[in-house]
């Protein structure tokens, strides 16, 4: 089984028993189960992306991270607002659960157009690069990145400023995007 099969195993029984499960959840799961594999949260976290694209989940974004259900099972509406209290003992207020998330198909040129009109905002780009694997990029365009000649477009890769990584731009060619979500839309690429 390879590891797809497995966090996706794992993510369906976790669903049956809980009615909802998160990445972090399949995760821990997954390191008890299989203690002698490496199991990142990006792995757990874009396979998951990739299984709601293909309709195998449905979930809630809830402005922090996402709860994960099977198709039509849906999630248990949250209160708007949880309190809950770190381990330094202060009181933490969550934010209100977001809108369900809506989708729509778009053209590339339309998929162009929304990340220069993004204003700034992030945005999650689904793409394959060079060779061959598929990228998911939390990032941000600004009109001073530009667009190359050959059809690449400039993003500032979020994760890589966390990781104050040298280079924190990164090129996503315009020709292999699958997806972008952005304002709680999920626009596909046709």
């Amino acid at each position: 089984m390879t590891k797809k099969e497995k966090i996706l195993s794992v993510a369906k029984k976790l669903c049956k028993a809980n009615n909802t499960v998160t990445t972090l959840e399949i995760k821990t799961e997954l390191r008890k189960r299989y203690p002698n594999t490496r199991w990142d949260q990006s792995k757990v976290s874009t396979t998951m992306i990739e299984a709601n694209s293909a309709g195998k989940f449905d979930y809630t974004d809830n402005g922090t991270f996402r709860t994960y259900s099977l198709v039509g099972k849906g999630t248990s509406t949250a209160p708007a607002a949880q309190v809950t209290t770190t381990t330094t003992g202060k009181v933490k207020k969550a934010k209100a659960p977001k809108a369900p998330m809506t989708t729509q198909k778009i053209s590339r040129t339309k998929a162009l157009d929304l990340i220069q009109n993004s204003n700034g905002k992030f945005f999650t780009v689904t793409f394959i690069k060079k060779d061959g694997s598929r990228r998911v990029l939390n990032g941000q365009y600004t009109p001073d990145m530009g667009v190359s000649p050959l059809g690449y477009i400039l993003v500032k890769d979020i994760s890589a400023v966390r990781r104050k990584e040298v280079k924190t731009v990164k090129n996503v060619n315009l020709q292999t995007i699958e997806s972008i979500t952005l304002n709680n839309v999920l626009s596909k690429i046709d």
